[in-house]
């Protein structure tokens, strides 16, 4: 959108000359626009967990990494906040990570998908938490993902995915649901260990919690 509207800026430049105020405005405009972008692709999707992320990452978060350690199952934990990028012409929604553990070398550490993809999307659309056996012969292409966002994800075996709502001053959920908490593995049968212990739900229920406060503040 901005390298159109600069190139729009620029031929009428060439094709007239405007005033001093009409440049200025059109400065304006620019500045606002790159603002705009730069909020929304970059500042705001992080500025929700900046506050917490130490905390989130040394208590519940790593707990929930410990305990699968102890089950033998190697897992990531993230949190997929929903964005509008501004080439979308901020009208679709994305998923784009905004902290993790276990993500910062990982090929889909940067990656960003409509919401109405993965698990994160049917966790988005029933509004209810979603564990999948990505195993199942059934979920084989689960998700909707093309050929091609499918090579930048590497071959995981669960994914469990919870919504984080946001919560207004009185601490009560307000309806509209600002990303996703997700748990996954590339472990062989790791959905049936995650699904037999309690203790994973309550962990990242708990986590749920935590950070439904922090991206509402």
């Amino acid at each position: 959108m901005l390298p159109l509207a600069s190139l729009g800026i620029g031929i009428y430049l060439k094709s007239s000359t405007p005033s001093g105020t009409v440049i200025a405005i059109i400065f304006v405009g620019l500045l606002v626009l790159s603002s705009l972008s730069s909020y929304y692709n970059y500042v705001k999707p992080l500025r929700d967990l900046s506050s917490a992320v130490v905390y989130l990452l040394e208590n519940v978060g790593q707990r929930v990494i410990d305990l699968a350690n102890s089950d033998g199952i190697q897992a990531r934990l993230n949190y997929l906040a929903i964005v509008r990028p501004w080439r979308r012409l901020l009208c679709r929604r994305y998923f784009k990570i905004a902290w993790g553990i276990g993500m910062k070398y990982e090929p889909d550490n940067t990656v960003t998908f409509h919401i109405s993809k993965g698990v994160a999307g049917r966790a988005f659309r029933d509004r209810r938490a979603t564990l999948v056996n990505l195993q199942l012969p059934e979920n084989a292409n689960y998700g909707g993902f093309s050929g091609k966002e499918k090579a930048t994800f590497p071959t995981l075996t669960a994914i469990w995915s919870l919504p984080i709502f946001e919560l207004d001053r009185s601490g009560d959920a307000t309806g509209k649901i600002l990303g996703t908490i997700n748990l996954d593995s590339d472990t062989d049968g790791a959905a049936n260990i995650f699904s037999g212990h309690p203790e994973y739900e309550g962990l990242l229920e708990e986590l749920q919690d935590l950070v439904s406060k922090v991206a509402s503040c």
